[in-house]
Parts: structure tokens; sequence; C-alpha cells
């Protein structure tokens, strides 16, 4: 019996050192168990957050789309603005010129008609 005396305690050996290991293993499972639970949690943070960004980034940009289609609209008055204006001071100049034309051509009319050729000179008398 004490061959199997000793493939008893042989068996009885591994058995115990199969339990350590199991037990090392389970510690190990638990402990890459939390850290999962752990790992999990921060991705679960960090997904609501990227959640977060991404709905105001998106009002950003909805509130810079509405920005700068209120600072067209705003050039775009202007320009209309501004058009208008040109075209009222372009009748304005035009209708000045036309009157500074008229106002010259009566002067320079007198002018023929007192002094002769406008220089001071009197004309020749015609024959």
């Amino acid at each position: 019996m004490t061959q199997d005396g000793d493939n008893f305690a042989r068996i009885e050996a591994a058995l115990d050192r199969q339990v350590a290991v199991n037990a090392d293993l389970r510690t190990s499972v638990t402990e890459l168990r939390t850290t999962a639970d752990a790992l999990l949690q921060v991705v679960t943070i960090y997904q609501h957050n990227f959640e977060q960004l991404a709905v105001e980034i998106n009002a950003d940009r909805q509130a810079w789309r509405s920005q700068m289609d209120r600072i067209v609209a705003e050039a775009e008055t202007d320009r209309q603005a501004w058009r208008s204006q040109m075209d009222r001071i372009v009748a304005e100049a035009e209708t000045d010129r036309h009157a500074w034309q008229a106002e010259s051509r009566r002067i320079w009319e007198y002018l023929l008609g007192n002094s002769g050729n406008g220089r001071g000179e009197q004309a020749a008398p015609e024959q």
C-alpha cells in the first residue's frame, strides 16, 4: 500500500495545486470583471460626453448658420440701399450736369450777344 499511498499523496497534492490555481483564477476573473465594469462605466461616461458634445456642436453650428444668414441678409439689404442711394446720386448728378450745361449755354449766349466773340473782342460786322 505504500505505492497506493504515494499515488494518493501525489493525487492529493495535484488536487491541492489545482484548487490553488482555481482560486487564483477565480481571483483574477473577479479582478478582471471589476476592471471591465470600471472600463464600461468610463466608456459610458465618454459616450454620454461625446453625445453631449455632438448636441452642443450641432447647436453651435445652427447658431452660426443663423448668424451668417442674418449677416448675409443684412449685407444684401445694405447693398440694395447703397445701390439705391448711388442711383439717386447719379440721377441728381445728371440733373445737375444738365442744369450746369443749360446755365453755361445761357451765359455763353449772353456773352456772345454782349461782347461779340465771348473774349471781349468785338466780332467783325457781317457784310
